[in-house]
């Protein structure tokens, strides 16, 4: 017996109904599950044994035993015993500058008058004093003659003083001469001076050789 039509229009609207839910299953996307959120792990990580066992026993580090040995306690004592020592006598050093300073600005420097011989550069200063004040004429080769003299208890004579100048200048005149160099450059200049007090001299005098060392003319 033959189905009927409407049975089977029945059948074919439930085939693709059925159909179509399959591929519009297949057609829908998929869905992650959703998973707990995992927490960042921050600081150390310890790890711990997974079975007990027995430690490894302490082993102190050279720094470590260095910290107990006697020896090394007595260098440490002693570096900071020098290092006491050394700032103790910067202080006392600089007491004493402060003391020097302190009395000074007070009383001002000590009086040198009844020492033999003051009385010689007391004089020297007041003859350079007026020729700074233009009380007397300036005459560098004067007052390095009184400076000199004074310090010789004025056994000297002006007189002398200059002839030896003179001849010294005679002297480095020569030696540039002798050497072709230009007397006007300053330069050469010095470098005659420096061989009139380095150099072992022998200047004639009346007909006699005589050595002077270190230009003493």
């Amino acid at each position: 017996m033959l189905p009927s039509s409407t049975a089977m229009n029945k059948s074919l609207t439930i085939l693709l109904i059925t159909l179509c839910s399959c591929y519009s299953y297949a057609q829908l996307p998929v869905i992650p599950v959703p998973v707990p959120n995992a927490m960042d792990t921050y600081g150390t990580n310890i790890n711990f044994p997974s079975s007990p066992g027995p430690s490894a026993p302490f082993t102190p580090s050279k720094q470590q035993n260095n910290i107990y040995d006697p020896n090394e306690l007595i260098r440490r004592r002693q570096r900071a015993q020098q290092e006491i020592e050394e700032a103790t006598a910067i202080m006392r050093e600089i007491e004493e500058c402060y003391s020097i300073a302190s009395s000074l600005t007070k009383n001002g420097f000590p009086s040198q008058a009844n020492i033999p011989g003051t009385e010689y550069f007391r004089s020297a200063y007041q003859e350079i004093s007026d020729m700074l004040h233009d009380s007397i004429t300036l005459n560098l080769k004067r007052a390095i003659f009184l400076i000199k003299n004074a310090f010789l208890n004025n056994q000297l004579n002006f007189n002398d003083f200059q002839k030896s100048i003179s001849e010294k200048v005679d002297y480095c005149k020569w030696r540039m001469s002798e050497l072709k160099l230009n007397p006007h450059d300053g330069l050469v200049q010095n470098m005659a001076i420096f061989s009139l007090l380095t150099d072992t001299l022998n200047v004639r005098q009346l007909g006699n050789i005589k050595e002077n060392i270190t230009g003493s003319l």
